[in-house]
């Protein structure tokens, strides 16, 4: 891993902890974290504002190889090493997954404290932020971060560099009964404001279900869906693909936001098997999409679908 000046969102953390027998790398920052962040945010055109939020971070630590996330949506890469003269304080970098060497997108970089007293670890620190989102051409702030360690558990946090991809599940079923198939979006790393799946099938064998209101019975997870932070909305559309199939469209849109999708379930759409369905698998073949908040289409990877009729 190779970590660069021109990389511009970084943790960097100075990190005092309990004595440990004199090891490779003594510290150990994985486990679950919660605290609050109280920042200044100077938009581009000129607005100065305080906020204030309570947040989560998640860390899992190998060796000196340090993975994050903050609120399950801004994910990070790092390292970490052992001051020399001391086996209870180190140093640490974390680099945030969405970080372009052009500012295009958001990048921030924190320095701080952690202890470890009787109880738990605590961290403390200041950070610079700048987004591209924002009135007058985006934002820049400085913060302050407080957070106390509330878990030890690994909450297995994955590299930022493994690829992005939304996956189909699979089910089985007999002629004539309804499945459900999730969509999935796995090492998202904060990255992506929007996603839009085009699924092809064979019309003769399964048919997305349709709903009262003419529109295929498939539903958002409700942990990105309106009033949840991602602020997500749900469009599907049946659409012709050519050569007798047919192709199932689902978008996962930021409606009037341009805020980030976690890592996780997307939606689930339900697929009616038909009552004259052959024995057999039946492939649910995937194209996968995404953009981030500045609108710049990437094709995913993914693994396609699958109703098996036994």
């Amino acid at each position: 891993m190779m970590f660069q000046r021109t990389y511009r969102a970084a943790l960097l953390a100075s990190v005092v902890l309990g004595w440990r027998p004199p090891t490779a790398i003594a510290i150990d920052l994985t486990g679950t974290w919660q605290g609050k962040e109280i920042c200044t945010v100077l938009t581009g055109n000129g607005v100065k504002t305080i906020t204030r939020q309570q947040r989560s971070m998640a860390i899992t630590q190998s060796a000196t190889d340090l993975n994050g996330v903050v609120d399950g949506l801004e994910e990070y890469n790092g390292i970490i090493f052992d001051e020399a003269d001391t086996t209870s304080k180190g140093q640490a970098i974390l680099i945030a997954c969405r970080t372009t060497a052009d500012l295009a997108d958001f990048e921030q970089m924190v320095g701080a404290r952690v202890t470890l007293p009787a109880g738990g670890a605590k961290l403390k620190g200041r950070s610079a932020r700048h987004s591209v989102v924002g009135t007058g051409g985006g934002s820049v702030a400085v913060c302050s971060w407080t957070y106390n360690r509330t878990n030890t558990t690994d909450p297995t946090v994955g590299d930022c560099n493994a690829t992005p991809a939304i996956n189909l599940g699979s089910a089985s079923g007999s002629p004539g009964s309804q499945v459900v198939i999730d969509a999935t979006l796995v090492n998202g790393h904060g990255r992506f404001a929007a996603t839009s799946n085009d699924i092809v099938y064979d019309p003769t064998q399964v048919n997305p279900a349709i709903k009262p209101n003419s529109q295929p019975d498939c539903t958002i997870n409700a942990a990105i869906g309106g009033g949840t932070t991602a602020g997500k909305a749900l469009v599907a559309a049946v659409l012709d693909a050519g050569g007798g199939q047919k192709k199932l469209r689902v978008g996962i849109l930021p409606f009037g936001n341009v805020n980030v999708i976690p890592t996780g379930l997307l939606y689930s759409c339900t697929f009616d098997i038909a009552s004259a369905a052959t024995s057999g698998a039946n492939v649910l073949a995937d194209t996968a999409r995404a953009s981030n908040p500045n609108s710049d289409l990437s094709v995913l990877g993914g693994t396609d679908g699958t109703i098996t009729v036994p």
